[in-house]
């Protein structure tokens, strides 16, 4: 019997996940199955999680002050997989990057809805 955090021989890996903004000819691919509720939200942008041509789930991160991470969401059959924490990752990181912020004090603000 397989432990609650094993993974499975056939559980694709994190590092399988490309993680990258959303491109304007991948909208129409991502909205079938994700939908992109902020679009046009007009403050920031998408950051998805693909495994090849497949998109896997994504957030937006708005460019506000401080940045928040809005919509993480990742489709049912690929949920437990690590794609969400990729994603958050992702985020962080090009916050830090954009911030001059001292070292372990993340800017990056999420909310829950």
């Amino acid at each position: 019997m397989r432990q609650p955090n094993e993974r499975s021989c056939d559980t694709p890996s994190v590092a399988e996940i490309a993680i990258r903004v959303l491109d304007s000819d991948e909208i129409d691919r991502v909205a079938a199955v994700l939908g992109l509720s902020r679009l046009h939200q007009g403050d920031g942008f998408y950051l998805v999680a693909w495994r090849g041509r497949e998109p896997l789930g994504h957030a937006h991160l708005a460019l506000t002050d401080p940045p928040e991470l809005q919509d993480v969401s990742v489709r049912p059959e690929h949920r437990r997989q690590g794609v969400a924490s990729a994603i958050t990752g992702q985020a962080s990181s090009r916050t830090f990057r954009s911030a001059n912020r001292p070292a372990g004090r993340s800017p990056l603000h999420s909310t829950c809805h």
